[in-house]
């Protein structure tokens, strides 16, 4: 049997999604615990990496089984042993040709940020700018990045490991609560660094350092070299992924 789990988990601890020889990873955990109830080593398949300090709230993923296990025998035993900070939201058995990676249609990301004074107990959680931002000029240069385009200039993976690079943007909304933003992107795909770089351009014409033109002239014009904004890893989750 195939089973497609749905998590959350605080990435402040774990050196992001993937397995790696150092640091402490998601996947390595949920692989562990996976592991244990199924009494051999047992993959678990993400539907994309998320990095260092990255958050989720909809983080999906499959593995294989054949325990004769129901459902709610799986979730409680996975939730019996996941450490606190991954939560098992939902557990579904799906066709076993179901890829957690290669079948999704696209992912929501947010990206949480305070313009206001800096709280210390949300430090690991949002991105404490505390500097006030044109939110009308960040919504209007927004609209820019709708639709499909080259975001070589917005990302840091290598062309030689990714030739192609444009991806379709579908949704991006800019929401305030006095003090603080949730910049929600959605699209087909995501590289490395993409919505992090592209919430550091949209601060930048926050902060009349951009506009709109040039983030024109910065898709239409890709490189590498164009651009090396970032803001940092602890205000991203990724939210939904859709199949």
């Amino acid at each position: 049997m195939r089973y497609k789990i749905t998590i959350a988990y605080d990435g402040s601890d774990y050196c992001g999604w993937q397995v790696q020889a150092k640091g402490r990873s998601v996947q390595q955990e949920l692989e562990r615990v996976v592991s244990t109830i199924n009494k051999q080593k047992t993959a678990v398949t993400g539907s994309g990496r998320t990095d260092a300090g990255v958050h989720a709230k909809g983080q999906c993923a499959h593995f294989d089984s054949e325990l004769p296990l129901t459902l709610k025998e799986w979730k409680s035993a996975l939730r019996g042993l996941l450490p606190a900070d991954i939560w098992l939201k939902k557990i579904e058995r799906v066709d076993s040709r179901f890829h957690a990676r290669f079948d999704v249609i696209e992912k929501t990301y947010c990206y949480r940020l305070n313009m206001g004074q800096s709280d210390i107990f949300a430090r690991k959680q949002e991105y404490q700018l505390g500097q006030d931002l044109d939110v009308a000029a960040m919504r209007k240069a927004a609209t820019a990045f709708m639709g499909t385009h080259d975001f070589t200039s917005f990302n840091s993976t290598p062309i030689v490991e990714v030739p192609d690079q444009s991806r379709t943007v579908s949704a991006l909304k800019i929401i305030q609560n006095q003090k603080h933003l949730r910049i929600e992107i959605t699209a087909d795909g995501f590289l490395r660094y993409m919505v992090r770089m592209i919430v550091a351009a949209l601060v930048r014409v926050g902060q009349h350092k951009l506009d709109k033109g040039d983030i024109i002239y910065l898709l239409k014009n890709p490189s590498k070299q164009a651009f090396d904004g970032n803001v940092p890893s602890c205000g991203l989750y990724l939210m939904r992924v859709k199949y």
